[in-house]
């Protein structure tokens, strides 16, 4: 992850990439998985964060997005404890997929639905090993 604070924009578009997510065509998801699809993970960062002539600006939507939120952002060099990650099922593993990690975790086998009881127990095991329960669930699912 090379956009600053952006670890929640940057999970969300892990789990739009690695999950079967309709996209509308011309969208920013859209056009930049397409256009990224052949690239390995910093390329795809460097994309997000210079992006081509034309492309929509990823990080210019986050933080106009941020800037409507109801936390104030961090300072910019500000250390910042919080983070966010993405798990998926891909392909029947259950994979971790964080930007401050150079490639995906795999944590096991899992299904549909098995998912959220998965997930839940590899976040558990975050929790014994930090000690902490200082952290946030969300799921995104269909209808």
């Amino acid at each position: 992850q090379t956009i600053s604070n952006a670890c929640g924009t940057i999970g969300l578009l892990h789990i739009a990439g690695n999950v079967s997510v309709p996209q509308k065509p011309g969208s920013f998801l859209a056009e930049f998985y397409k256009a990224t699809a052949s690239m390995e993970p910093p390329a795809r960062g460097k994309y997000l964060e210079d992006p081509p002539e034309g492309a929509p600006n990823i990080e210019s939507a986050h933080q106009a997005a941020a800037a409507r939120g109801q936390t104030s952002a961090p300072a910019e060099g500000e250390e910042v404890l919080l983070h966010f990650v993405a798990f998926v099922n891909h392909g029947g593993r259950l994979v971790q997929l964080d930007g401050r990690r150079p490639r995906p975790v795999d944590c096991g086998p899992t299904c549909d639905a098995s998912l959220l009881k998965d997930t839940a127990s590899v976040v558990m095991k975050f929790a014994e090993i930090t000690k902490s329960i200082t952290f946030n669930l969300m799921a995104l699912v269909g209808k």
